[in-house]
């Protein structure tokens, strides 16, 4: 399956362009393909035929955690930048079939890894080579989930010790490289791997402390884990291959958490990440009272929504 328009990250991808719209209202933005709407269609091919070998989006900046733990259980390989792509370097629809025709098909059957391999390779090809200013990589599925509940685990035992760890988290934020896109504000990105390694370098000056010690080895099995999920690609400017929501400026108050939509996005009953978010921009959390119901997405399987614990 191959996608290729506009990519926003965590808000999608193509957007439909046949009406009119100020970029600068936020009102009623064009119609698009959003995470969940793309999951939802892998899920019901999953259900009907099989799961889909490779996931190739041909567009800005969809190389990111969010899209790899919603697309992860119904593909076996993402093919995306972490970087803006532009039309005359992307693997058109032609470019593509070219491709895939250039196999032959009758005495080799390559693999769904090595089609994402290949995919990488014709979109450098398609775009003059090695100097091309994106960074193009492949996303291995089989652990993203474990990635996924690592980080929301270690981010919940930040917040928890959120007194003298939160320091860390906020330096480690500040310092990590953001993702230039075509969209900034809201959209901005960056990178989940730098994020995690500055992250452990902060808490490691408070290794004494068994919490400290504790969020420092969950770190570690998230480096350890994102490692076994990036396995082949083009990367650049020291990027390490997916990014993550990272604003700059704070979460809007007059939104409110419930309100914003990035915490719909990963399927937990609580985003322990949107919570650090909220205490390093200087507010609160509050949940409802009836914050057992909440669910932020429709459970799929293997997604397991527990919340006994919080």
């Amino acid at each position: 399956l191959v996608l290729s328009d506009h990519g926003k990250g965590y808000k999608g991808i193509c957007w439909d362009e046949r009406r009119d719209y100020d970029p600068e209202s936020y009102v009623q933005p064009p119609d698009h393909l959003t995470l969940k709407n793309i999951r939802n269609v892998l899920q019901m091919f999953n259900t009907v035929r099989r799961k889909v070998d490779v996931v190739t989006l041909a567009a800005c900046g969809m190389s990111c955690f969010e899209m790899a733990v919603i697309f992860g259980q119904f593909t076996d390989y993402v093919v995306a930048s972490q970087l803006p792509t532009y039309p005359q370097h992307g693997l058109t629809t032609e470019k593509v079939l070219e491709h895939l025709n250039g196999y032959d098909w009758e005495s080799y059957s390559p693999t769904p890894f090595q089609v994402s391999v290949d995919f990488v390779n014709g979109f450098m090809e398609e775009s003059g080579g090695t100097q091309y200013d994106s960074s193009v990589c492949v996303i291995e599925t089989d652990h993203v989930q474990e990635l996924a509940d690592q980080f929301n685990e270690t981010m919940r035992s930040i917040r928890n010790s959120w007194d003298y760890l939160g320091e860390c988290f906020s330096t480690a934020y500040d310092q990590t490289t953001r993702v230039p896109g075509p969209e900034l504000g809201e959209f901005e990105q960056g990178d989940l791997k730098e994020f995690l390694v500055n992250l452990r370098e902060e808490v490691s000056s408070l290794i004494l402390d068994p919490n400290a010690r504790s969020v420092y080895n969950k770190l570690g099995d998230c480096i350890e884990t994102y490692d076994e999920i990036v396995v082949y690609g083009h990367l650049i400017r020291g990027l390490n291959g997916m990014n993550l929501y990272m604003p700059m400026e704070p979460i809007p108050i007059n939104l409110g958490i419930y309100s914003w939509d990035y915490l719909w996005i990963l399927p937990f009953s609580n985003n322990y990440y949107v919570i650090c978010l909220m205490y390093h921009s200087g507010l609160e959390y509050n949940p409802p009272e009836d914050d057992d119901d909440f669910t932020p997405l429709d459970p799929v399987n293997s997604h397991i929504i527990d919340d006994d614990q919080d």
